[in-house]
């Protein structure tokens, strides 16, 4: 295995090509698996923000088929993708990368030092390993990551049968990312016959072909798997909500038991969360307030899958005769989002969920609720931020007899505001649930 510095500064320009042509086949699915959102949010997406979020890498281009080049560019655009640029894939993986590498030098740009290639749907690569490679491949041409093998590799005779055993502890699995000096990987690939393009699968071994460069092999981290099977579409949703950090802002202070229950359930879902201070609506709804706390969520997310939840208590111990629309206004709480979302950027704000929680006596309360949730969601849906209601009745007088039930009662509120917070899918925003259904 070659060893590199890692702590070596990169003085010098790299790109990465990211083939994202396949169909989605092996998936049996409309829309190829790149496109296929996971978490709001389309695994493409996910992999184009690793390779942003590493400040070396000059430019990432991706070559995909040209009938999804609209859909791209609209992931693009949601989701703030600053150094990608689409092209037109071909009609084979290798025909595509020829065509990314033939675009770094397209109009007049100058070709960079290295390339990195890698696949669009392995989305977990970390700038540790980006850089383990492109170190290796400017010292000796090309690089390429390697993992032990999982299973036995055997050949199957003509009849069927087992005909040999390869020997596993000779040999290693090729994974993405690979690395090239410019000028390896272009004379590769513009030597390359039409039974490469159409057959081939091994950049390493193209380089290794046709530019007389034999590749430093970097032994990697179990996370560059790729999403090839329906199924490893859960397994990346489960890697990426272990990474996930929620940041919960409490706006009221009424109801401490509520309060509490919260954070014990998301201690039982094992989920990091970064909580902030408390907020007294009546007091700190302000925008010295909400600037404090843009500044504070801003430090505090750091991934794209990090995100935000404002639970907005209210309490109302009025009778069952008479509702309280003071329990459920969301006229501060509107003003208060607006003066945060004005310091978020596009991207940021998606991230963003409200929760207003009306504990009441009154069922009338209900339907105040229900419409104020209604009201909320019209005038933020725009800025992309959900919200939903939480409505908790009845919660009685403090009666010694009581408490059972309302221990039912906060038990079944919190579990309806943390699925509002993080599993009730972004598109039914506005929807109030009760706790008596």
């Amino acid at each position: 295995m070659a060893t590199v510095d890692d702590e070596r500064e990169l003085c010098f320009d790299v790109v990465a090509v990211l083939p994202a042509g396949g169909s989605g086949v092996r998936m049996n699915l409309q829309l190829p698996k790149q496109f296929c959102h996971i978490m709001d949010r389309p695994l493409l997406s996910y992999t184009l923000e690793a390779f942003e979020n590493v400040p070396w890498i000059k430019e990432i281009v991706v070559p995909m088929n040209e009938k999804y080049l609209e859909v791209a560019q609209q992931i693009l655009n949601e989701f703030c993708h600053s150094k990608v640029r689409f092209i037109s894939g071909g009609s084979t993986r290798h025909r595509s990368i020829w065509k990314g590498i033939e675009a770094l030098t397209a109009d007049g740009r100058s070709p960079p030092t290295v390339v990195i290639l890698h696949d669009a749907v392995r989305p977990f690569v970390d700038e540790q390993t980006l850089r383990h490679v492109t170190i290796a491949a400017k010292k000796h041409g090309a690089a390429g990551v390697i993992r032990p093998l999982s299973s036995t590799v055997v050949a199957r005779s003509c009849d069927g049968f087992l005909d040999h055993s390869l020997d596993r502890s000779k040999f290693r699995s090729s994974e993405m990312p690979q690395a090239f000096k410019y000028e390896v990987i272009h004379k590769a690939y513009k030597q390359c016959t039409e039974y490469d393009f159409e057959h081939g699968t091994e950049c390493l071994h193209l380089a290794q072909m046709y530019a007389e460069k034999s590749a430093a092999l970097i032994d990697g981290p179990d996370s560059l798997w790729k999403v090839t099977y329906r199924k490893d579409l859960y397994s990346v949703e489960g890697v990426l909500r272990e990474k996930q950090v929620h940041t919960v802002v409490v706006i009221g202070t009424g109801f401490p038991k509520f309060i509490e229950k919260l954070r014990e359930q998301f201690h039982k879902r094992e989920v990091v969360v970064a909580y902030l201070p408390h907020i007294q609506p009546e007091q700190d709804l302000s925008p010295t307030m909400a600037e404090q706390l843009a500044s504070e969520i801003n430090s505090k997310l750091m991934a794209s899958t990090d995100c935000v939840s404002v639970v907005y208590v209210a309490q109302s111990t009025q009778s069952d005769e008479k509702a309280s629309s003071e329990t459920c206004s969301t006229a501060n709480i509107k003003q208060f989002l607006r003066e945060i979302c004005q310091r978020f950027n596009s991207c940021m704000v998606k991230r963003v969920r409200v929760v207003n929680v009306s504990f009441s006596n009154s069922r009338k309360d209900f339907n105040t609720l229900k419409m104020a949730t209604e009201d909320l969601k019209s005038c933020i849906h725009q800025e992309g931020i959900s919200c939903f209601g939480v409505f908790v009745s009845p919660i009685f007088n403090n009666r010694p007899e009581d408490n059972d039930a309302v221990s039912r009662q906060i038990e079944k509120a919190t579990e309806l505001t943390i699925g509002a917070m993080m599993d009730v899918p972004s598109v039914f925003s506005g929807q109030t649930f009760d706790t008596n259904t």
